[in-house]
This record gives structure tokens, C-alpha cells and sequence, in this order.
């Protein structure tokens, strides 16, 4: 009897420590999650920052804040599926050194690069693609630089388009 009572006290002590254990990880996990929203929401407000626009406290997420910037026309956006023309009229013909040939097919990544290697120095091109919709970042490469940094900060990827 002594030894059952005494396995059932060990067993008991055991799996309280693996109790206080789990609650724990649980707290610590909370804690961890927590400091990340505010480093989130630290760098969104950074992002925006870089364009000298005010931070929406309803923005929660970098597609959301993309969406606002575009809004304000301060980044580009449009679809997979836009035409070589109005991709030339979206980054303006004047941000290009030589004219480019652009037709009515949707655009490909060599016509992309095309005009990128026309882009006027120091102007470089970056995309943040989010399902079908494209945000391009037209900008001095030091900045773009800088905002991919910033996006990184937020688990997102920009791409530089050369």
C-alpha cells in the first residue's frame, strides 16, 4: 500500500511540473507575441513614415498600408494583367531615358526589365506583389533600399527590379 500511495504522489509531482511547465512556454509564447505586434506596428508606422504620410491606426497588416499609400498616389499600383502601355503611362514616360516600344500584351518580365534599364539614374523600380494586385515602389535606390529594409522588418518582400 505504502508503495502505491508513493507512485501516485511521484506521478503526481510529475506531471505538476510539467503543469507549471506548460504554463510557462504558454506565458512566455503570450509575451513574445505581444512585443512582435508592437514591433509590427512599429515598423508599419516606420514604412509610412517614409513617405510623410500619418500612420492609420485601422492599418494592421503591409498590404493594407500599400493599399493607403496608393490611395494617396504615393506608390504605384495595378494588375498582373496590364498592358505594356499603361504600364509606361503608370511609370511615366518622363522617368525614362529613351522611349520605349509598348504594345497591348500584358507585360512580362522582360519588358520590365526593358524599362528598368531605361529608368533616368538614380531612379530604381521594386515590386510587393499581394495575390493579383502589384504596389511598385519608384523610387532612388538608396530609398528603395530603405524600404525593403523596412518591409523585411514586417516578414514581407519587396523586389528589386534590375
Amino acid at each position: 500500500m505504502k508503495e502505491l500511495i508513493s507512485e501516485i504522489l511521484t506521478m503526481s509531482v510529475v506531471f505538476a511540473c510539467i503543469g507549471f511547465y506548460a504554463i510557462w512556454r504558454a506565458r512566455k509564447a503570450q509575451s513574445e507575441h505581444e512585443i512582435s505586434l508592437v514591433d509590427r506596428d512599429k515598423s508599419l508606422f516606420a514604412f509610412a513614415r517614409e513617405f510623410d504620410t500619418e500612420f492609420e491606426p485601422d492599418i494592421v497588416n503591409f498590404k493594407d498600408l500599400c493599399d493607403y499609400l496608393a490611395g494617396k498616389n504615393l506608390i504605384l499600383k495595378f494588375s498582373k494583367k496590364i498592358s505594356q502601355k499603361a504600364f509606361v503611362a503608370l511609370i511615366k514616360e518622363q522617368n525614362l531615358k529613351q522611349r520605349v516600344t509598348a504594345g497591348e500584351e500584358a507585360i512580362s518580365q522582360d519588358f520590365i526589365s526593358l524599362c528598368v534599364r531605361n529608368l533616368n539614374p538614380p531612379l530604381a523600380l521594386g515590386f510587393y506583389i499581394a495575390g493579383d494586385e502589384i504596389f511598385a515602389f519608384l523610387c532612388e535606390e538608396k530609398r528603395l533600399f530603405r524600404l525593403i529594409d523596412l518591409a523585411s522588418r514586417l516578414g514581407e518582400d519587396v523586389i528589386i527590379c534590375d
